[in-house]
């Protein structure tokens, strides 16, 4: 029964600490996934049974590993955003991916500019529960009771 506990959870949420949480996990924690996506290795795997003294947290295997779950990872945070409504997705996605100025976002999107802002918020909290759902990353702040 636990596994359906996100349906009757009935804490209120905290919206300003919620977004707050979204917009810092997309300045630090996705430019990191992208970052170890990216590195590559000069050495290929051996399974061979030479034994080498090597720091286990430096191994290919375990850097390949790592980049396959940033990967995964990556997968499922574009197919939360590609979840969102047109205007939310784009609106997370120029501002807190690509990092565009609001102006450039109106001039795209030729919304105005509270209209951008509130979507952008609007789209925080709801990639913040999609993901949630999706993946074991928690971004949801509660309110104290």
């Amino acid at each position: 029964m636990e596994t359906l506990d996100f349906l009757f959870d009935n804490k209120e949420v905290d919206e300003k600490q919620t977004i707050k949480n979204v917009k810092k996990f997309f300045d630090t924690k996705y430019n990191s996934l992208l970052a170890l996506t990216n590195i590559s290795t000069l050495k290929a795997v051996d399974y061979g049974n030479t034994k080498v003294n090597t720091s286990p947290n430096n191994s290919v295997e375990t850097i390949r590993v790592r980049q396959l779950q940033a990967k995964e990872y990556l997968k499922a945070i574009h197919e939360c955003i590609n979840s969102l409504e047109p205007l939310k997705a784009k609106a997370l996605t120029y501002r807190l991916i690509e990092h565009r100025k609001v102006t450039e976002i109106m001039e795209i999107t030729s919304y105005e500019k509270t209209r951008i802002y509130d979507s952008i918020n609007e789209a925080c909290c709801e990639f913040a529960s999609i993901l949630k759902l999706a993946t074991d990353i928690n971004l949801i702040s509660y309110k104290e009771q």
